[in-house]
């Protein structure tokens, strides 16, 4: 079973050509894909924000983030809400990273049920030895304080 991270989401769902196609592979023949609320919830801010871009292609509305959440449904994605408990982990994992969403779904990949993420962000790694990542390859992130995929637009800033 694995768990989404917001990018890997969105360039699944839009077929970007940063997906290494081995993870494309894997998250086509995974039995269960989840998909955190906060990956929605990121991506409306974001939206609402006006800083959401994939591979040049603007997400400007709630319709398309709808569009988003249905085309998650349609993949049979299995949507994990925002617990008490993963909350709770969440605010108390290790490392110095900020990102509220990063966390959350770091929380979410280790409560209630063990899961793989699949994140090209070694920020993961750093929370937890307890956190299974999975990217083949080298990682598109750098470990600053802004985090850019390259040709991509996918910005946020911490």
């Amino acid at each position: 079973m694995i768990l989404l991270d917001t990018h890997a989401l969105l360039w699944y769902l839009m077929g970007s050509p940063l997906l290494p196609e081995e993870v494309r592979e894997r998250i086509k023949n995974e039995p269960v894909v989840f998909v955190s609320s906060a990956s929605v919830w990121e991506i409306g801010i974001k939206v609402r924000l006006g800083k959401m871009r994939v591979d040049g292609r603007a997400i400007e509305s709630r319709e398309k983030v709808e569009a988003i959440v249905r085309a998650c449904e349609a993949e049979e994605f299995q949507f994990l809400s925002i617990g008490v408990e993963a909350s709770l982990m969440a605010a108390f994992l290790g490392g110095n990273h900020r990102d509220p969403f990063d966390r959350m779904l770091a929380a979410q990949s280790l409560f209630p049920q063990k899961l793989t993420i699949v994140s090209a962000d070694p920020v993961f790694d750093e929370m937890s030895s307890e956190i299974q990542r999975y990217w083949p390859g080298t990682s598109l992130f750098l470990s600053n304080s802004k985090k850019t995929i390259p040709g991509s637009r996918w910005k946020t800033k911490r």
